[in-house]
């Protein structure tokens, strides 16, 4: 038998191996459907970790210029480094196409990857390698959530902060008319282990206390 085939022999084993094993305190609870929701309250809690310490994401739209979906990477920030608040915010322009598309239809998703973190030991497309997709509708902030949003993204976003400063294409009433914007999560989406995803409720995310996988 060729390296190559011992290899992926090896792997078989091992996915099967961890797919009957006992799941471990941080593994979410698996589901048989799609409408079956995470049992276990450690889901919501790694779901805030990864949201507070991924800086980017992809968010995809219903476009509204192709026949397709589209998608974009977009910068966002939960909070500063000290502070998770769970809330979702963005810092982009009305030039943008995925902005555009919002203007037309807000619903929107935002898909970030644990490998953003360093703490993946395989594949970003391995199940222990955590993928967390973010489904709602994208909007401009209020007044009162702007101070906030600012510092979130500003801290963990130095540029942003730098364009914003100096360059006048970044400032809200500059060239590109930049602003700021937030999720309204109407639902989580998370694989993060051998068995299967689980859906997260918006009201079990924002009660959950941030937890970060095993050894990180």
């Amino acid at each position: 038998m060729s390296p190559a085939s011992m290899m992926f022999v090896t792997m078989a084993l091992l996915a099967m191996v961890l797919a009957n094993a006992a799941p471990a305190p941080l593994v979410m609870a698996r589901f048989a459907g799609s409408n079956a929701k995470a049992m276990d309250n450690s889901a919501a809690g790694f779901a805030r970790w990864l949201a507070h310490n991924t800086t980017y994401g992809v968010v995809s739209t219903f476009s509204h210029n192709m026949p397709y979906p589209f998608g974009n990477i977009f910068s966002f920030a939960d909070g500063p480094v000290n502070n998770a608040s769970g809330h979702i915010y963005f810092y982009v322009s009305p030039l943008d196409a995925s902005v555009q598309d919002i203007e037309v239809d807000s619903r929107c998703s935002l898909a970030v990857t644990q490998e953003d973190t360093g703490t993946c030991l395989l594949d970003p497309e391995d199940p222990t390698c955590a993928r967390l997709v973010f489904l709602g509708h994208m909007r401009n902030i209020t007044e009162s959530e702007h101070d906030f949003a600012k510092e979130a993204l500003f801290s963990r976003h130095p540029e942003m902060k730098s364009a914003y400063s100096f360059a006048g294409d970044w400032k809200p009433g500059g060239t590109h008319q930049f602003r700021f914007m937030t999720l309204d999560i109407d639902l989580l989406w998370m694989v993060n282990h051998y068995g299967g995803a689980a859906e997260i409720s918006p009201e079990d995310y924002y009660a959950a206390t941030p937890q970060p996988p095993p050894l990180s």
